[in-house]
């Protein structure tokens, strides 16, 4: 039983086997739309619920950290959401009532109605799969879906430790108990990290797995925050280039704006 759902009418994306799209009433319910019809998928919402477009996503933030991501998402898929601003360091984090939210204090974090996620990798993938209506990721059988994968993960996986490091000793720590040489290897590293992201896009690509992507707004950003801590692209055209292309998307910018 369904206590909110309305009729809209869908595009279908047809398996090869069932014939061509075409456009089909289902129920939906919110955040879900049920279809009987096998073989065929949603493709993307005409228009949604009335329920779901008064829906807003909740975003905690603090500018120049990974929340700029969650910001940028939702600015890229032109989802509605509501900011709660802090300093990196807010006391305000700390507090019991954030620490419910997020128990290390930090951001980014996202209330969903009655659901809060935190960790900025799994906010875009939580936002895509129950707010994209299939944009900005692959399909799952399409040939762009494993590099993906990959790219999502690769920012935290290689990129954002030196970034943590790099951080802590440069703004976290008080000035007596900073270590230049660690400074010194991360940013080594973080260069180092990024040639793998010159070699994929040295082939002439745009993003990083086909079309714009959850993968962009992961790994894009640790290669925009890479250049801001002053990783070395001097023989890395394709990253520079890819770096420009990003920061130049509307919805980029007007999530930095907004949090300036």
């Amino acid at each position: 039983a369904m206590t909110s759902a309305c009729l809209v009418f869908v595009r279908m994306r047809a398996n090869p086997e069932f014939g061509p799209g075409f456009y089909s009433p289902v129920l939906i319910d919110s955040r879900i739309a049920y279809c009987d019809m096998p073989g065929y998928r949603l493709a993307s919402f005409v228009h949604p619920s009335p329920e779901a477009r008064a829906m807003t996503l909740k975003i905690h933030h603090a500018p120049n950290s990974r929340s700029t991501r969650a910001v940028w998402l939702c600015e890229e898929l032109g989802l509605p959401f509501d900011l709660e601003l802090y300093k990196l360091g807010d006391p305000a984090m700390r507090a019991p009532e954030y620490l419910a939210k997020h128990p290390m204090g930090r951001v980014p974090a996202v209330e969903d109605g009655d659901t809060v996620i935190f960790e900025s990798g799994a906010i875009v993938e939580y936002i895509l799969t129950r707010h994209g209506g299939g944009r900005m990721r692959p399909a799952v059988d399409s040939a762009d879906y494993p590099g993906y994968l990959q790219w999502l993960h690769y920012a935290e996986g290689m990129l954002m430790p030196q970034v943590n490091v790099i951080m802590v000793e440069t703004f976290f720590l008080p000035p007596e108990r900073r270590n230049d040489e660690n400074v010194s290897r991360a940013t080594k590293l973080l260069t180092r990290m990024l040639t793998a992201v010159e070699a994929h896009m040295a082939s002439g690509r745009e993003f990083l797995a086909g079309d714009f992507s959850g993968a962009d707004i992961m790994t894009g950003h640790a290669c925009i925050v890479s250049k801001r801590l002053k990783a070395d692209l001097s023989d890395k055209p394709n990253v520079a280039a890819y770096i420009d292309r990003l920061t130049e998307r509307p919805a980029y910018q007007k999530a930095v704006a907004i949090q300036n």
